[in-house]
């Protein structure tokens, strides 16, 4: 049972909440994307 719930836990991004879950997704790879850079920056090979 416990099985099941992590399964539907897993999927319900994709069904009702998909748009936000998107948005999260690019706010983290841009965010992770700035700190890439920032990081580059600040430490030049």
């Amino acid at each position: 049972m416990r099985h099941l719930h992590r399964i539907l836990f897993c999927v319900r991004p994709y069904l009702g909440q998909r748009h936000r879950y998107l948005i999260t997704c690019k706010t983290m790879s841009k965010t992770l994307a700035l700190y890439e850079i920032f990081e580059l920056s600040a430490n030049p090979i």
